[in-house]
């Protein structure tokens, strides 16, 4: 009983010692905040100066430690006085610091969004961007810029563009993006995702490009992103046009790729799509990379026949110990030749044909010259019951093939002409009789 009674009356005399404590902090405190706000609305300087720092000589007797800075930086942002809210927040502690200067930039924004005076806009913008540059979040910093322009309207998305480049808000530029296609300017949301200069932004960019048309800007775009699929749906389309010079280099730029991944797995489908445009040379170098040697002669056999090199076909397939198909060579000789001369027919006409001037509108339609046109087609009138007798002969011919092999490289030479195409089906059936062929139809 007495140490319970002995340990009350210590308890008591403890607080009775602390309160007048507790009272005299809090007593600072509240002189401190008033001084403060008297400072913060004062409009001379020196007595500005004089009453802070009054207020600082109080908060520092209350006990406070450097927690003190951050709120007199805090009122004089508030006030509006950045100049002497930085130098407060500077004798705070780092955190302080950095944390002052995002409010400062972010109060400076809120400014430029009050005022009306294109100048006074572009001198607080300038301001935010210096401040939150030595914040502890600049790109957070960026994107408040940002958004401060994207809500001005489609006329300030190219400021707002800019800073959301460099507050790397992705979101933010995609949202810039879909305006710009919502209002049909495509091209300018495939250069706003350029802008960020990342993999994501360029296969953005890449995909829009595609869209419209604009391959060889998608080309640059899935360069730049390593993008091996985007790279092959344009090196697939050059060969589909018949650009092959341009489509060959893509391929092999390509084929670095997989190495460089060490995708074998890549390099033989790589392979694989080479010989279906018929780049069978192209296909054995492929395919001689990841070791598969057996393929790497067939694919020599398919470009010797597409050559009609009989002698270096037998060659290659008998070292792939391909004798089937060595035997199959050998008994369609004589209707390889017909094949043969079809082709030598059809490359005549073809040396001769008028030039035709080409061009690409303002969407990457590709514009033929009228008057150009026709005189191709009248070159073309001459020949349409030649081209169209050489077209069934064809059809007739490669009926008497009976190895798949050879079937398929004949389709990849012939189905290079147009007239082939447009007469024949997939299987090389006649779609049309002689007396409905026209003039168009006959085009090589």
């Amino acid at each position: 009983m007495k140490h319970r009674t002995k340990t009350l009356l210590l308890t008591i005399m403890c607080c009775l010692f602390i309160a007048p404590t507790l009272i005299a902090q809090d007593k600072n405190v509240i002189k401190a905040d008033e001084l403060l706000a008297k400072g913060v609305e004062s409009t001379n300087a020196t007595e500005k100066r004089e009453l802070i720092e009054k207020a600082v000589d109080l908060y520092e007797k209350s006990g406070m430690g450097k927690e003190l800075f951050e709120i007199v930086g805090d009122a004089l942002v508030a006030g509006k006085d950045y100049a002497s809210a930085a130098r407060y927040y500077l004798r705070g502690t780092p955190e302080v610091k950095k944390a002052g200067y995002g409010k400062i930039g972010d109060a400076m924004v809120a400014d430029a969004g009050e005022s009306g005076d294109d100048k006074e806009v572009a001198k607080l913008i300038k301001g935010a961007v210096s401040n939150y540059r030595k914040s502890e979040n600049p790109e957070a910093g960026y994107k408040n810029i940002g958004d401060f322009y994207y809500a001005m309207g489609k006329g300030q998305y190219d400021n707002a563009l800019e800073y959301y480049i460099m507050g790397k808000a992705f979101e933010d530029v995609k949202k810039i993006a879909d305006g710009y296609i919502a209002a049909g300017m495509d091209t300018s949301a495939a250069k706003s995702y350029e802008r960020l200069n990342t993999d994501e932004g360029y296969n953005a960019a890449g995909a829009i490009h595609e869209k419209i048309g604009d391959y060889s800007s998608a080309y640059l775009a899935y360069e730049k992103a390593g993008n091996i699929d985007g790279l092959l749906r344009y090196a697939n389309r050059l060969f589909a046009t018949g650009n092959i010079d341009a489509g060959k280099p893509q391929y092999q730029k390509i084929a670095a790729l997989y190495v460089a991944k060490n995708d074998n797995a890549g390099l033989e489908k790589l392979a694989e799509a080479a010989s279906k445009y018929g780049q069978y040379e192209l296909s054995n170098e492929l395919y001689m990379q990841i070791n598969n040697f057996n393929k790497a002669e067939m694919a020599l056999v398919y470009n010797d026949l597409i050559n009609f090199n009989y002698e270096g076909a037998v060659e290659h397939a008998t070292k792939a110990e391909e004798m089937s198909l060595v035997a199959a060579i050998n008994s369609s000789k004589a209707t390889l030749d017909v094949l043969q001369k079809i082709i030598t027919e059809f490359e005549l006409i073809k040396a001769n044909e008028p030039f035709v001037t080409k061009q690409f509108d303002d969407n990457k339609n590709l514009i033929l010259s009228a008057e150009d046109m026709e005189s191709y087609k009248y070159y073309y009138a001459d020949y349409k019951n030649k081209i169209a007798d050489l077209t069934f002969s064809l059809a007739s011919n490669y009926t008497k093939l009976n190895n798949d092999v050879i079937k398929q490289v004949m389709r990849t030479k012939f189905s290079g002409y147009g007239a082939v195409r447009t007469l024949l089906d997939k299987n090389f059936v006649k779609k049309k009789e002689k007396a409905a062929v026209k003039t168009e139809d006959t085009f090589l």
